[in-house]
């Protein structure tokens, strides 16, 4: 379940995705009626692989499908969708190149994965606040010099001991 501005998209134990809401900017992937008309009823999005998890975003929906898959949908405001270009989507389409994604999230101008070899990607067109230099701007590239995910969660899981101490 996921939901931004005014849609909301949800994965059903099926593997089916739904979307409920206004769909501006084509953030749904559903392509009946305007898209300032609200769907008040649940909507299944159609022509698509199974899905395991949905992420809402500012004017972009990206899944990711029961094969490690990264597939978006939406307005591609500084290239955030990772397709290469700055188009909008008002079809889901998989992302190039990204292979065994494990989450997905993102911000107004950047979205950001984590693959299950622990890499962490991002995909927009200004990569200078992640000290990233893409060999292909609008693409997702990789983010070096981070610590391991696994360090990362030891750490929380040590702060969290010593809060419930205290």
């Amino acid at each position: 379940l996921s939901c931004r501005n005014e849609h909301v998209m949800f994965v059903t134990i099926d593997g089916g995705l739904w979307f409920i809401g206004t769909n501006h900017k084509d953030v749904s992937g559903v392509t009946t009626g305007s898209d300032q008309t609200p769907h008040k009823k649940p909507v299944r999005v159609t022509g698509i692989p199974s899905m395991c998890h949905v992420h809402c975003d500012h004017y972009c929906t990206m899944i990711i499908d029961t094969n490690g898959r990264l597939w978006a949908v939406g307005h591609n405001i500084h290239g955030r969708l990772g397709m290469g270009d700055l188009l909008g989507r008002n079809v889901f389409e998989c992302v190039p190149d990204l292979y065994d994604v494990v989450s997905v999230c993102g911000t107004v101008d950047a979205t950001f994965v984590i693959c299950a070899d622990d890499s962490r990607w991002v995909a927009t067109d200004n990569y200078r606040p992640f000290g990233v230099t893409p060999s292909r701007p609008c693409f997702f590239s990789r983010i070096q010099h981070l610590p391991p995910l696994s360090l990362i969660n030891r750490e929380e899981e040590q702060v969290a001991k010593r809060q419930c101490i205290i």
